[in-house]
């Protein structure tokens, strides 16, 4: 009996929890300009292996957030590299040049409310004085 684990100090939190947990987590990585990975997140975070199997859903959940979060960092790059090339270029910097210039679909940046707004508040950012 000696070489057992006593469990009886482990306490598990709602998914909700652990879902509030993930996206703070998440955020700072973002803001540390750290690399984004599944095994940082589910360490930070406090999702064991023995989470995981209790509530499988938390995986698919922690996989599908760093996935939309690295495309919302790669559209921020993209229009940033733009705005910054079409400055440098002295060309004016509309909504279509934008578009244009990060090869964005206009069917896809009309139907997306974060590009158009991503792109509007860039362009207001930007604004000549």
């Amino acid at each position: 009996m000696e070489n057992c684990k006593i469990n009886e100090g482990i306490q598990y939190k709602k998914v909700e929890e652990y879902e509030i947990d993930i996206l703070l987590i998440i955020e700072a990585i973002i803001l540390k300009n750290q690399r984004l990975v599944f095994a940082t997140v589910a360490e930070k975070a406090g999702v064991t292996n023995l989470v995981i199997k209790r509530n499988p859903q938390l995986r698919t959940y922690i996989l599908q957030k760093i996935k939309y979060y690295k495309e919302t960092q790669l559209i921020d790059h993209k229009i940033d590299r733009a705005v910054a090339s079409l400055l440098k270029k002295n060309k004016a910097l509309t909504f279509i040049s934008l578009i244009d210039s990060c090869n964005f679909d206009t069917k896809t940046v009309y139907q997306s409310q974060f590009l158009k707004d991503k792109i509007r508040k860039v362009l207001s950012e930007n604004k000549p004085t």
